[in-house]
Order: structure tokens, then C-alpha cells, then sequence
């Protein structure tokens, strides 16, 4: 065969003697033709290099069997491993991904969905930004099937698939308040994000149902890009405020905070009781353990398939917010 020439059908044919319409229909498994058929085709094909044409393909019928997954940081360790499961169930489907990393930025975000367009993918999955609700409009008058995941937006209706963040904010400041904390200092994530402002719910109404007033100068917001929360827990140094616990938007901010005492306060948070979410440490192995809020449900497997029954379909139901319910992880 000719170094660097594309092998198609003819060339497959050419050498086990079939049609090119029975060699089609056996690499596409169709069981009117027999099992020995299909397995000498496809043995003679992998022997040849045969790569099937996908862009034919979906031009003949309309699907390319792609998903975008657009997450806001695919360093984060929560999102590597979200993706890594999307990944895998949608392989098991037969489908593969396209990965977008806005890095929480609304115009990345916008360009995402715009090349996921052009890509002609078949369904997204997104994780949005949230700071305007632009995008997410203008995903919706695209008409492509989409499952939010992580995040959703209170006054839009569209299928998401997140955590129950109040019970998770009121889980983390409910364990600490059980430890006989009242001081409980909490950094958080923006407002605009809706796990931001249900965490927040969360940790609120853990004071209430506790009889502890809130100390509105214990709570800060600050973005969740690497180095900010470092920045908010050296201005609470900076302001000598009494704290002796945190509820930390996330393991990562966890880990940064813990970070950051213990290079500028030394000694003196060494034994800081701190709570946080997403329990990462489930899935990598690190040194310092803390309690961490995580899902009892895989909610990749979940936003997928919805997602797929929804390209099929097969969905019926009206858009709607799915909370998945969450736990604490203690050792």
C-alpha cells in the first residue's frame, strides 16, 4: 500500500473479496451480517490502518458524536476528575469530548460555546460562569442540548445538575459549631455564583438553628482563582479578627488558607479547625487531612445521562434543577 494514503472501503475490499456495502455495514456491526463476516472485516481493516471518515459520517446523518464539556478550571483538581468521569461514560456511549477551560471568564466562556457550535457537537455540558446570564440565553437560542452541571441559575429555566449547597454550607458550619466553635470565620466564593450564595444560606442557618448570631465581619467573599483566598485570609491577619475555625468554599481554598497561615502566622493557627467541599482527597492522596462536604451521587453519570436523553429525545420533562444530596467526609 502507498506510504501515507488513505485506506477506504475499496482497499478493504480489494483484499477479503466482500462488497464495499457488506464491509460498510459490518464496521458498523449491523447483525444482518454474520459474526466470522464482521470479525474477518474488521481483522482486515485494523491490518490495512483503515481510519473511518467521522466528518462523512456526520455529514450523512446529522450527529457527530461529540459533547462539549466547558468547566471553569481544568487544573482544579474537582474538575479534572468531573471531566474524567463525563469522559468515561460518554466513551461507554461511544461518544468523545471536546474540553473548554474558561477560567471563570464570561468572554472565554462565550467563545466556547461558540466553537462548540461551529464543531457542530451533538450535546454540551457546562459548568457556567455566572457573572450575566448572557451566555447562557444565548445557548438556549442555539437550540443545542445542554446540561448545567455544578452551578444553575435561579431565574432561568434549564435542566442542572448540583449539589444540595445549603445542606453542604449548613453541614460544614453545623461540625464546626459541634466542636464548641462560635468565632467561624467563612470564605467564600462570589455571590453570582449560585453554590456561592447557597453555602453561604448554609453556614447562616447553621448559626441560626444553633442560637449563634451571625458576625457579618466573619464572612468574606473572594473570587475562587488561585491566590485569591490567600489574599482574603491575610487581610483577616491584617485585621487581628478572633477567628478560631473556617468554612472554606473548597478543598483547593482549603489548602491555600492552611498554606498561608502557616507561612505568615506560623504557630498560631497550627491547630485551626477548618471545613470545606468537594473532597478532593477522595481522589488524590495528600498529607493533611480535614473534614470535606462531598456528593452521594456521581453526578457525572447523572448530567449524562440526562444529557443523552435529551439528544435521543427521549427527555419529556420540563427543565428543572436536580439537587443531589451530600454528606460529610470526616477522615
Amino acid at each position: 500500500m502507498e506510504r501515507g494514503k488513505r485506506i477506504t472501503l475499496k482497499d478493504i475490499a480489494a483484499k477479503t473479496g466482500y462488497t464495499i456495502n457488506t464491509i460498510s455495514r459490518a464496521l458498523k456491526d449491523k447483525t444482518d451480517i454474520s459474526f466470522e463476516t464482521r470479525k474477518n472485516i474488521r481483522e482486515a481493516a485494523k491490518e490495512l490502518g483503515y481510519v473511518g471518515d467521522s466528518a462523512a459520517s456526520s455529514l450523512r446523518s446529522g450527529k457527530t458524536r461529540t459533547v462539549a464539556v466547558i468547566i471553569g478550571d481544568i487544573s482544579n483538581l474537582f474538575f479534572g476528575s468531573l471531566v474524567r468521569d463525563i469522559e468515561l461514560a460518554m466513551q461507554e456511549k461511544g461518544y468523545t469530548i471536546i474540553i473548554y477551560s474558561t477560567g471563570e471568564h464570561t468572554e472565554w466562556e462565550r467563545k466556547a460555546i461558540l466553537s462548540a457550535y461551529s464543531r457542530r457537537v451533538d450535546g454540551i455540558i457546562l459548568c457556567p460562569v455566572q457573572e450575566t446570564r448572557d451566555n447562557i440565553l444565548f445557548l438556549q437560542n442555539l437550540g443545542i442540548p445542554f446540561v448545567l452541571v455544578g452551578r444553575y441559575f435561579k431565574d432561568i429555566q434549564s435542566d442542572a445538575i448540583v449539589w444540595d449547597d445549603v445542606k453542604a454550607g449548613e453541614l460544614a458550619a453545623g461540625y464546626l459549631i459541634g466542636l464548641g466553635h462560635v468565632n467561624i470565620l467563612y470564605i467564600g466564593g462570589p455571590l453570582y455564583i449560585s453554590s456561592g450564595t447557597d453555602r453561604l444560606q448554609g453556614y447562616r442557618n447553621a448559626h441560626k438553628k444553633n442560637g449563634i448570631p451571625v458576625n457579618e465581619n466573619m464572612i468574606r467573599i473572594t473570587n475562587i482563582t488561585a491566590g485569591a483566598s490567600s489574599e482574603a485570609i491575610l487581610q483577616v491577619l491584617r485585621e487581628s479578627l478572633p477567628f478560631t475555625a473556617i468554612v472554606a468554599f473548597s478543598d483547593l481554598m482549603a489548602y491555600e488558607i492552611l498554606y498561608t497561615l502557616e507561612k505568615h502566622a506560623k504557630n498560631r493557627y497550627s491547630h485551626i479547625s477548618i471545613a470545606s467541599f468537594d473532597d478532593i482527597r477522595e481522589k488524590i492522596m495528600l498529607p493533611v487531612n480535614f473534614p470535606s462536604i462531598r456528593c452521594i451521587e456521581n453526578e457525572s453519570l447523572v448530567c449524562v445521562d440526562i444529557l443523552m436523553q435529551k439528544m435521543h429525545n427521549n427527555w419529556k420533562n420540563k427543565p428543572a434543577v436536580r439537587f443531589l444530596d451530600v454528606e460529610m467526609r470526616y477522615s
